[in-house]
Formats: structure tokens, C-alpha cells, sequence
């Protein structure tokens, strides 16, 4: 019975969450308030939007490993195959997408005269160990975290808090606090050379977690409860990103602030305490397609509009928003209608 109710009441909220995250990624590459205003391009696309990519990466461990059994153990068929075919679907989903940039890009780099056996072994190397292209990181990243995460999803929470606290840390030095000098140089050395590996380590694992945590962690308290939480949370984040940004000379990377990950867990946990349902059945796999199509196609529709118009600020985020919103719809109904 409560997985039932689990399943009709709290994935429609996770597919509003996944739909609104994607336009705040959108918000990110395309920094709509930036040429008015560097503080409202501070707080809100350095701030607000960069929630997406962690809530991204706790739906992930949420969503996969509340459906992993423990009681069957580490090594149980049923386990390994569900793990197997999450992942399945996400190498798919990078694939098919790095193919897509490829096949646009291909021309230009052939016309320039860069499709040398040094170059393709470059592009090679991209593709596995940073990304594609750059946004893909965060898929590449949550390929290679969920197989060290689904052995640690076996250990007790306490465990798994405790490395959380280990390892973002290091990632808040590495990018947030780089200019403190505090953060080893083999990290440093680490994210030059294998950004995906670093990606991996110091954030999608312990943001992972973060959902991995929150299948029982959300049913402590109610819903109202959570939101006080959350709305504490959001005025430490925010402070935080305020001291960031005064005391730092490389006012980048933001969204690594020491407090996201709490702010993270009881914001995500508001967000799954919640009763949204919709009466239409195929709505949320329509939402969740397009945030999909969103996420995967922006930086190409950008690129494609940028040929033909020249767009700055808020013009070029609503530009570039409806045309992904237009395009996700159609891309939505057909995903939806194949399945």
C-alpha cells in the first residue's frame, strides 16, 4: 500500500522537479540577467539555478536505489539487473546524443581542417574521460558514480552521511574555494586530466547519496516540516554565496558551495513529501521526455539560432527556451506513443 501511494503521488512531483531543473540549466548557459545586472546574474544564475544539476543527481539515487531490494543482497540477480538497465539506458542516452553533436560538428572541424588522427584520438579521450560535449558531464559523470554508489546504497546511513562529509569537501576547495590554495594538488591534478573522474569522486557520488538517503530520511518528518527546513537551508545558502563572492578573486563555480548538499537532502525531501498528482496519466512522462530533450538539445539549438540571430540576455534564454519547449513537446509524444 505505500509503495503504491509512493509511486502515484511522489514520481509526478520528481517529473515537475526534473522539467523546471532543465530550464534552470538553460537559465545557466544562457545567463539571461547578466547583461543588466551582476548581482541578480549572481544570485540567480549562479545561486538559484545552480540547484538543478544537484537535485538531478539525488532524483538519480532516489529513483534507482528505492527500488533496490537489500534484503536480497549485494549480489542478487534482480539487483544487478536493475542497476544494469538504469545504466544501460543512460550510456544509451549519451550515445545517442554525443552522436548527434558529432554529426553538427563534423563539417565545420572537416572544413578547418581538424579531422587529424591527433584530433579524432583527442575527441576520443573527451568522450570518456570529460565529456562530449561540455553539458554532458553530469550524464557521463552519474554512469560512472552509480556502480561504486549501488556498493555503498548496502552500507548503514550513518556510513554513507560520513562520506558525504568526506568527500564534498574536497570538491567545495576544488572549485568554490580554489583561490583559499587549500585543496591538494593531486585533486587539482586530477580534475585537468580526468574531469570525469573528478566529477565522478567529488560530485556525483556524494550528491547521489544525497537521494540514496532520502528514501528513508524523507519519511521522518511531513511535508510542511521540510519546507521550514529547506527555507532555512536556502537563506545559509544564499549567505553563504554572498561571503563566496566578496572574499573570492574567481567568482566561478558558486554551485559548490559547503552547504548545498544539506540544502540539497531537505529541499529534495520537501519536494518527495509532496501530494502533487495529476489526473492526466501520460502528463508526467510527457514532462519528463522534455526536460530530457531540454537538458540534451539546448546547447545545440543555441548554436543553430546563433547562425541566423544575434540574441543577448532575457531575449536569448525566452528565444532559446521556446524553441526547446516547442521541439521537447514533439519529441515528448513521440517517446511517449513509442513506449
Amino acid at each position: 500500500m505505500i509503495k503504491d501511494t509512493f509511486k502515484s503521488l511522489r514520481l509526478d512531483s520528481l517529473d515537475v522537479m526534473k522539467f523546471l531543473c532543465s530550464v534552470l540549466v538553460l537559465a545557466i548557459h544562457t545567463r539571461p540577467f547578466y547583461p543588466y545586472s551582476t548581482i541578480a546574474d549572481l544570485y540567480i544564475s549562479q545561486g538559484l539555478c545552480r540547484f538543478a544539476v544537484p537535485l538531478f543527481f539525488a532524483a538519480s539515487g532516489f529513483l534507482l536505489f528505492s527500488k533496490v531490494e537489500k534484503e536480497k543482497g549485494l549480489m542478487s540477480a534482480d539487483n544487478r539487473k536493475l542497476l544494469a538497465t538504469y545504466v544501460w539506458r543512460l550510456v544509451k542516452l549519451y550515445v545517442t546524443w554525443a552522436a548527434v553533436y558529432y554529426i553538427y560538428f563534423i563539417q565545420s572541424w572537416a572544413f578547418s581542417g581538424k579531422l587529424t588522427k591527433t584530433f579524432i584520438v583527442e575527441q576520443i579521450r573527451l568522450f570518456f574521460f570529460e565529456a562530449a560535449h561540455y553539458h554532458f558531464w553530469y550524464i557521463l559523470a552519474t554512469i560512472y558514480a552509480l556502480f561504486p554508489v549501488y556498493l555503498l546504497s548496502f552500507l548503514r546511513r550513518k556510513i554513507q552521511f560520513l562520506i558525504i562529509l568526506i568527500l564534498w569537501p574536497i570538491s567545495s576547495l576544488q572549485y568554490t574555494y580554489s583561490w583559499t590554495g587549500l585543496c591538494a594538488d593531486q585533486f587539482l591534478w586530477v580534475q585537468a586530466n580526468c574531469d570525469a573522474l573528478s566529477n565522478t569522486l567529488l560530485r556525483a557520488i556524494p550528491l547521489i547519496l544525497v537521494g540514496v538517503l532520502s528514501i528513508d530520511g524523507h519519511k521522518e518528518h511531513s511535508h510542511s516540516h521540510w519546507a521550514r527546513r529547506s527555507l532555512l537551508w536556502i537563506v545559509a545558502y544564499f549567505t553563504e554565496l554572498t561571503l563566496a563572492y566578496y572574499l573570492s578573486s574567481e567568482r566561478i563555480h558558486f554551485e559548490y558551495l559547503l552547504s548545498c548538499p544539506f540544502l540539497i537532502y531537505n529541499l529534495f525531501c520537501w519536494i518527495v513529501t509532496s501530494q502533487l498528482r495529476f489526473n492526466h496519466k501520460t502528463l508526467p512522462s510527457i514532462l519528463r521526455f522534455c526536460s530530457e530533450w531540454i537538458y540534451c538539445s539546448h546547447p545545440l539549438i543555441i548554436l543553430i539560432l546563433e547562425l541566423f540571430f544575434l540574441l543577448t540576455g532575457f531575449t536569448r534564454f525566452a528565444v532559446v527556451l521556446g524553441v526547446c519547449f516547442f521541439t521537447g513537446i514533439g519529441y515528448a509524444f513521440a517517446k511517449v506513443r513509442r513506449s
